[in-house]
């Protein structure tokens, strides 16, 4: 009987371990993060690449564009029923009227639930839009995936072209294709007649900013490096690409962007740490604005 018992819990605590392991779920996430404090591991700015920053702004103006990394808030902290993180849900109650959309980019929700999707969309006032480019807590787990595609957000077929201000802007699906971009999703951006394009994903695209993350890739050689990535899109195109897989530990910046040629990449997440932020677009212009 000891021995049965004894085997049992050694399955059991595999098979936890092998599953969350796999779906970098909580406390998958947990785990990761307290790793990162104890290996001090502070992201650097790759060689190659030139800091850029976004002014930081503390005006809201009518008509802005709102996007917003990793808005569960601190895995530290996070609860089962937790919605967004209060620094965020304060921000769309308060000035919601403000931002002519709003785009999530993934990690909605540490857990997520289709009550809380449908929650979401409540937020919106009128004429307003709200997009999501799911991270992997959105959608890594079956059944966190047949919760999304159930919620209002989940029924647009990835990856789909938002318009702000006459600007192009990719919502793309990041972890469905492993962090890299699909075929389809650099198909659709060069077919795009702009000499601005912004792409708002989950994941990094490039090795390069792999430590800059949240998380880690499956397999990270399956990321091409800088050098390689810009060989799929035009030179004479600007392009911003906003990644939310970021700042949910305090050892990470609240906001990055870092530049390389004619691409800007600019991550952001929000931790529950003082300086969180989010990314203001108005006028031709990224802002940062401080919660």
């Amino acid at each position: 009987m000891k021995i049965a018992l004894k085997l049992f819990m050694v399955i059991a605590i595999f098979t936890f371990g092998a599953t969350f392991g796999h779906y970098k779920y909580y406390p998958y996430t947990l785990m990761q993060g307290l790793k990162l404090s104890l290996t001090n591991g502070l992201a650097r700015k790759p060689k190659n690449f030139q800091s850029c920053s976004l002014p930081i702004t503390s005006n809201l103006e009518e008509n802005s564009h709102l996007f917003i990394g990793h808005s569960a808030g601190s895995p530290l902290t996070a609860k089962y029923d937790d919605f967004i993180a209060p620094n965020v849900l304060n921000l769309i109650k308060k000035y919601g009227d403000k931002f002519k959309s709003i785009t999530f980019t993934g990690d909605v929700f540490s857990v997520p639930a289709l009550s809380k999707w449908e929650k979401l969309e409540s937020l919106k006032v009128s004429n307003q839009d709200i997009f999501v480019s799911p991270g992997n807590h959105d959608i890594r787990r079956p059944d966190s995936r047949d919760i999304f595609k159930l919620s209002p957000f989940g029924k647009k077929a990835y990856p789909f072209v938002n318009t702000i201000h006459g600007f192009p802007v990719v919502i793309d699906d990041s972890e469905s294709s492993n962090w890299s971009l699909s075929n389809e999703t650099i198909s659709m951006i060069n077919q795009l007649e702009n000499d601005t394009i912004f792409v708002a994903r989950h994941n990094m695209p490039i090795s390069d900013l792999v430590d800059f993350a949240n998380s880690k890739p499956d397999n990270l050689s399956s990321l091409v490096n800088v050098e390689n990535f810009v060989l799929d899109f035009s030179e004479n195109v600007n392009y911003f690409w906003i990644i939310g897989d970021s700042g949910a530990w305090k050892e990470l910046p609240r906001l990055s962007c870092m530049k390389y040629k004619n691409h800007s990449f600019i991550l952001n997440g929000i931790g529950g740490v003082e300086g969180d932020s989010v990314i203001i677009f108005n006028r031709g212009q990224l802002y940062q604005y401080i919660l």
